[in-house]
């Protein structure tokens, strides 16, 4: 429920994200013999002519809509071409069904997002260019000038252009979110029925380990040290200290803290024993399949729902508004009389669509 970053979200926003399988470099040729005669290295295609070579299969226009609405194939390509050509220049192997295939649902998501943004004006939803420039200034300061510019190279446009369509993008969420209807009764719901997600428990141990197979004698003397120990922390002894000295997990050098850990992270006997503990309190020996603890519990602290209502809200529009968009699409699409004119994909070529909306 962490909220992207713009730069992460520029991707999405303009609909560039990874298309094409990042294949592993092949391993270098093996080195020629002393006395082998050099041939001349065949020359490298230009990666630039792959490109456009490649995208030369989508049409000049891909789709119309009402009466003088289209979406052209220049459209698709521009989008398409930056990560077209980062893929040709690591050397992937792109076939023509696969740009055909994915241009295919680009076009579609694009005529969905350009009626959206209209539907979205018509309800006072407008594009805010202005905060998304200041969001941009914001990373150029803090991640520095080149790295900036690196942002806008990848998505194959000018500053201008991509303040645009982020802008776009965002007027496009807003629109779906109000549309998933998610109240604060729903977050509420959420929050009571996944209490795990917001608890943490903070513990330290003490463990006598027995091996696997152990006999009852070896869980006899396991459980001895374990007893000993307790005896001489109720006589004042330091918990860290002889945990360092005497037990067996890694976490010794910790003084047996184990950190921060959610519901269900240890094994059902040490947590229903550590539930059982005040803050501070120390336990009897708790056996589990790894040995004997002496468990000390620490503070349980718990999200408040005030503090994670925000998140829960964004994570809940996200997951609803991929049905309700898709749901949207369609029905935007028959009210608008979208015809589309690149060929559709046979259905056992799957394909993963990224929705042309910023995810946050």
């Amino acid at each position: 429920m962490i909220r992207k970053p713009l730069s992460i979200i520029i991707a999405s926003a303009v609909i560039s994200l990874p298309l094409f399988a990042q294949n592993d470099a092949p391993p270098p040729p093996p080195p020629a013999p002393a006395d082998a005669v050099a041939v001349p290295a065949a020359p490298a295609v230009d990666p630039a002519i792959q490109a456009d070579k490649l995208l030369a299969v989508i049409p000049d226009v891909v789709a119309t809509y009402d009466e003088n609405g289209k979406v052209t194939g220049d459209d698709i390509r521009q989008i398409i071409r930056p990560q077209l050509m980062m893929a040709l220049q690591q050397g992937q192997d792109i076939p023509e069904a696969e740009i055909a295939t994915f241009a295919f649902h680009l076009a579609e998501s694009v005529v969905a997002q350009k009626l959206m943004i209209a539907e979205a004006a018509k309800q006072g939803i407008m594009p805010d260019t202005a905060k998304v420039k200041a969001e941009l200034d914001g990373i150029k300061a803090e991640r520095g000038e080149e790295v900036y510019k690196q942002i806008i190279a990848a998505n194959g446009v000018s500053e201008e252009e991509l303040i645009k369509r982020v802008a776009e993008s965002q007027t496009v969420k807003d629109l779906i979110d109000k549309r998933t209807g998610v109240t604060e009764a729903d977050a509420q719901k959420f929050y009571d029925d996944n209490a795990a997600q917001f608890t943490e428990y903070h513990a330290a141990h003490i463990l006598a380990k027995f091996p696997d197979g152990a006999s009852d004698a070896d869980k006899a003397a396991a459980k001895k040290k374990i007893e000993d120990l307790k005896a001489q922390l109720d006589k004042g002894g330091d918990f860290a200290a002889l945990a360092k000295e005497k037990s067996d997990c890694p976490s010794k050098e910790q003084g047996g803290d184990l950190g921060a850990f959610r519901p269900g992270q240890m094994v059902k006997p040490f947590e229903d024993a550590m539930k059982s503990l005040k803050d501070g309190e120390v336990s009897g020996p708790v056996e589990t399949q790894f040995g004997y603890h002496l468990i000390k519990a620490g503070a349980t602290n718990v999200q408040a729902f005030a503090d994670v209502k925000d998140s829960i809200t964004q994570s809940l529009q996200q997951e609803k508004g991929q049905e309700v968009f898709a749901n949207y699409a369609k029905e935007l699409r028959e009210a608008h009389n979208v015809k589309m004119l690149i060929a559709e994909p046979p259905p056992a070529m799957p394909m993963q669509v990224p929705a042309p909306m910023p995810q946050q």
